[in-house]
């Protein structure tokens, strides 16, 4: 029994140090974004959490309410985003699964205590976005011909409840 336990310390171990190298090189690429790039990220993120919350993808509010879901939930969603991440991937939209992943990032960090630091870091660099989102809601509105859903726009400026930079 002592082995199991210790060999399952080392898992989670090794786990949470991937997880933070993943998210440390993600924060540090959009440290190398002007803010108009990150305002781009910012608002297709956005469009992706609505639709993801809209097609039950995740729970509608997940990122906004005080109380957490378990972290069963959250492993669950993160699971289902990262599949949404591949599919991106596949069908050449690296936007897409840019902004998806700011959302798997998330919530690692929301499950994760250790990550949290990590996730405020990465709120801080989308944080500078917020002057230029809704320039990049609107391009990309042209861009793709259509509107998108209210909800988009007036969600846009959000940091998720516990990522909020400068807290904890």
């Amino acid at each position: 029994m002592v082995i199991t336990g210790w060999l399952r310390e080392r898992m989670r171990e090794r786990a949470q140090s991937a997880s933070e190298a993943e998210l440390g090189a993600f924060v540090a690429k959009l440290g190398g974004l002007g803010d108009r790039d990150v305002a781009v990220i910012l608002a297709v993120a956005t469009a992706v959490r609505v639709n993801m919350e809209e097609n039950g993808v995740v729970p509608a509010g997940i990122f906004h309410d005080q109380t957490m879901p378990e972290s069963e939930t959250l492993a669950r969603c993160q699971l289902s985003i990262n599949k949404l991440v591949g599919q991106f991937e596949r069908l050449g939209k690296p936007l897409d699964a840019a902004g998806a992943r700011v959302w798997t990032y998330s919530l690692r960090a929301l499950n994760v205590a250790g990550l949290r630091p990590l996730g405020r870091a990465l709120w801080a660099e989308l944080v500078r976005g917020f002057p230029h989102v809704e320039a990049a809601l609107r391009d990309g509105e042209a861009e793709r011909g259509r509107a998108f859903p209210e909800r988009v726009w007036g969600e846009c400026r959000r940091v998720p409840a516990g990522l909020e930079p400068g807290s904890g």
